[in-house]
């Protein structure tokens, strides 16, 4: 197979920019999930190719939940059919899909339009009204890669770089 690109590192960003010519690519994986470990990184050290991960720091400390996790987690596992109208929706919301993939999309959008004092109430209210609860810590604990994992990524030629500590809107809440 005959690639029509160059895999740049990020120190080889501002050379490439330099160049007249030529195709560069720089492969990355945001947030920290341990499936960057356990899957992309056997594959890209095998491939020798270069590749930069963006850790969400809080994530890989604490192994949180994020709200984005949560509350598709709360639908997907809800024993009920549909979400009632309340404060927070003027209609129903139905759960139609068999993933739920649109609730979790309209319930994700409105997550994102809440200031950080209304999140944590709208956690709880998603938890009671789907009769879940909220997620359990332990999911938390087998999202994320650990520091060992990054290390030895690093060791193996991976470039690591921040991408936020709590991956705002919506920091991880608090219990």
């Amino acid at each position: 197979m005959s690639l029509d690109f160059d895999v740049i590192r990020p120190e080889e960003l501002t050379e490439a920019f330099s160049r007249r010519r030529g195709r560069h690519v720089m492969l990355t994986f945001d947030d920290g999930y341990i499936d960057n470990y356990e899957f992309a990184y056997p594959i890209l050290k095998a491939y020798n190719t270069p590749c930069v991960f963006f850790v969400t720091t809080g994530f890989i400390d604490d192994q949180l939940v994020p709200w984005w996790d949560e509350i598709a987690w709360m639908v997907r596992t809800s024993p009920r059919d549909h979400l009632p109208a309340s404060e927070w929706y003027m209609e129903t919301i139905t759960f139609d899909e068999p993933d739920r993939q649109k609730a979790v999309k309209t319930l994700l959008k409105r997550y994102k339009t809440l200031n950080g004092g209304r999140t944590k109430l709208f956690m709880s209210y998603l938890g009671e009204a789907l009769g879940t609860g909220r997620a359990p810590e332990l999911i938390g604990e087998k999202l994320w890669m650990n520091w060992d994992q990054i290390r030895e990524m690093q060791r193996g030629g991976m470039s690591f770089g921040g991408h936020t500590t709590t991956h705002d809107p919506g920091e991880p809440i608090p219990r």
